[in-house]
Order: C-alpha cells, then structure tokens, then sequence
C-alpha cells in the first residue's frame, strides 16, 4: 500500500489538503509559511517552525490563542533564512518576534545567517532552539 502518490510532490500536495481543509490560514507564496488570517498586529507574534515531516508539529497549531505562524522546510530540513523573515514580515509590521525553532544539525549551520538575516531585516528576535532535552532562549 501506498500513502503518497510521487515523493517529489508530497509536500505541495499536502500543503494543498491543508489550504483546503483549514482556510483560516493565509499562505506566504514562495514558502511553506501560513498564518492566522485573524491575527489582530497589537500582540508579539509566536511563530514556530523546522522540517515538514512532523505535521501537524507547525501549522497544526495556528489559530487564536496558539501560534501566529508557522514557517516549514522541506522534508526534515529547516526553513531558509529568507523564509523565516519572509514570513515573520508578512505576519508583523512590529519590530519583534517571538519564534520556537526545532533545532537538529542543519538548523546550527543556518542560525548565522537567521540571525544576520533578521536584524538586517526584522529587527528584535528573540527565540528558542528547542532540542531533545532542553530549550535554548537567544535575544538578538
């Protein structure tokens, strides 16, 4: 028995059941970030992200009261330093942002570049690398 159809396309053909299934969600083009359509720009914004392959680990728990955003990688690899800030912009026009990163071995080599990325672009980041055991707060 086969669950996916064609690996390659596994992740946009999920993506497209949850725009369907949860249209309170608005999708950044050009990444695998959403967002709560309903989020009110008066808060911190609360985004989570890391690699697709632990769903609903990031979308699943956008809404009210829960994440503002969800920003995902491909299969097991993180998100792009560009798309984290692409969608943290698309969610905020504040200058912070609270962000929960699952942290393995790919996102250590990114986090340089996250953290150049968003004081060039975002401003004050503060976020938490979460591993195995426990958490990690930074405050760029």
């Amino acid at each position: 028995m086969q669950i996916i159809n064609e690996p390659q396309n596994a992740l946009s053909q999920a993506t497209q059941g949850i725009q369907w299934a949860y249209p309170n969600l608005t999708w950044v083009p050009n990444t695998f970030g959403c967002y709560d359509s309903n989020f009110q720009d008066d808060q911190i914004p609360l985004i989570a992200g890391g690699g697709s392959g632990h769903d609903p680990a990031h979308w699943g728990y956008v809404g009210p009261g829960m994440l503002t955003a969800a920003i995902m990688g491909t299969v097991f690899q993180p998100p792009t330093s560009q798309e984290i800030v692409k969608v943290t912009k698309q969610v905020t026009r504040q200058r912070r942002v609270f962000s929960l990163l699952k942290i393995f071995q790919q996102m250590l080599v990114r986090l340089r570049l996250l953290n150049n990325n968003c004081k060039r672009n975002i401003g004050k980041l503060v976020y938490v690398l979460w591993q195995t055991i426990f958490p990690w707060i930074m405050n760029l």
